[in-house]
């Protein structure tokens, strides 16, 4: 048996990131990249019925966001200013953070 999958999430719901069986993560994320939060926990084996889950799979609801496209170039290759919407799951963490303190 390998490690677990391991996800992170912050206190307001983002999923940062996840480290699969087979990757191995060194450091642990200490900053939410979507809010800044430092409040940040990690969930073990997140959607594996045999273990317990604190966040369920689906988000409570998506925030849209505007970002800017760094080194974004037009046909020529001049720089340009440039932004893509993103659409970002909230997960309801009430669980991880209150269960786990």
């Amino acid at each position: 048996m390998g490690a677990p999958a391991c996800d992170y999430f912050c206190d307001n719901g983002h999923h940062i990131m996840g480290c699969s069986h087979h990757e191995v993560l060194f450091n642990s994320p200490e900053v939410c990249d979507i809010c800044g939060s430092k409040k940040i926990k990690n969930h073990i084996e997140w959607g594996d019925k045999d273990y317990d889950q604190y966040v369920p799979l689906h988000p409570i609801k998506h925030i849209r966001r505007i970002k800017r496209i760094e080194e974004a170039i037009d046909k020529e290759g001049n720089p340009i200013e440039a932004y893509r919407a993103q659409s970002i799951p909230i997960y309801d963490v009430k669980k991880l953070f209150e269960d786990r303190e």
